[in-house]
């Protein structure tokens, strides 16, 4: 492409105030902290991974991206499931209910900024059971139908990742991603997509990314094992290439455990290990973007 088309995407850093050592979260500890750490090692965004609306001070992150000219891209709700065990599919009506209310309470934080609302984990566990496991699809799709037209009222949009199955039981392919998506039907509800979740999967990633093509809304970067882009096995420059090819003009955020050993790490990362890491995965994908020149 001529040198003045670039594709220039937004990057963005995973942030959380607080994560077990391989969690896929780059940077950790108090906003006030992370968001500099962010701007410093050259994101231009930031994902922000939290439970609850409490947990967050709202004014202190609306000055520090306002100081450092960093956009909120995207918001991580697993959180929601792994530590509080409430999913949208569950049979209870009370799981749902307050997963669903979870969601809108952090939609309603957000509509200012225009973050993607991520669909992954929340959508818990479907049943094992022939008889049972499509009456709990059936829940996920209404609860997805509600949540998009929430979202889709504040202006925002609500973005599923596929999840590999050794770590999910359902929507583990870009596929099974779209069938979902068909099946809600739902305008502003779009394919998440995650370099390591397709990688683990044993998916055919380029294919993948030309088979979803417009529908991609939201894009992880992780090398195998949850690394730094580029310390893996997963070919990056493939990766941006095939999504440049088929428009995608999203941002890219980087989800992965700032360790040498990535979702191995059993000791919480220091300050200089989370510069470090951002800073060769950050340094790794704009090459790659590069070389589309």
């Amino acid at each position: 492409m001529p040198k003045g088309d670039r594709w220039e995407p937004v990057i963005s850093a995973s942030i959380a105030l607080a994560a077990p050592p391989g969690a896929p979260i780059l940077l950790r500890g108090p906003l006030s902290k992370t968001i500099d750490m962010a701007a410093d090692i050259g994101f231009t965004g930031i994902e922000l991974h939290f439970r609850t609306v409490e947990e967050v001070d709202w004014d202190l992150l609306d000055g520090k991206l306002r100081s450092r000219a960093l956009k909120l891209t995207s918001i991580g709700t697993g959180r929601i499931f792994t530590m509080d065990r409430l999913s949208i599919s569950d049979e209870g009506s009370e799981g749902p209910d307050a997963a669903e209310g979870r969601l809108r309470s952090m939609i309603d934080k957000v509509e200012r900024y225009g973050s993607d609302i991520i669909i992954g984990s929340i959508r818990g566990k479907l049943s094992e059971d022939p008889i049972r496991r499509p009456v709990a699809y059936a829940r996920l799709v209404s609860s997805l139908r509600r949540i998009s037209r929430y979202a889709e009222e504040k202006g925002l949009r609500v973005v599923v990742e596929s999840i590999n199955r050794f770590e999910a039981d359902n929507i583990n392919t870009t596929m099974d991603l779209l069938r979902l998506i068909e099946d809600v039907g739902s305008p502003n509800l779009l394919a998440h997509i995650d370099s390591y979740h397709m990688y683990t999967q044993g998916e055919d990633i380029i294919r993948s990314i030309r088979l979803a093509g417009d529908a991609i809304g939201h894009v992880h970067l992780a090398d195998s094992e949850r690394l730094a882009p580029g310390l893996g096995a997963i070919d990056f420059e493939g990766f941006v290439r095939a999504l440049d090819d088929v428009g995608y003009k999203g941002a890219l955020a980087f989800e992965y455990a700032p360790s040498k050993t990535g979702s191995e790490a059993k000791e919480d990362p220091t300050y200089d290990e989370q510069l470090r890491f951002g800073l060769l995965g950050i340094k790794h994908v704009i090459r790659c973007i590069e070389s589309l020149d």
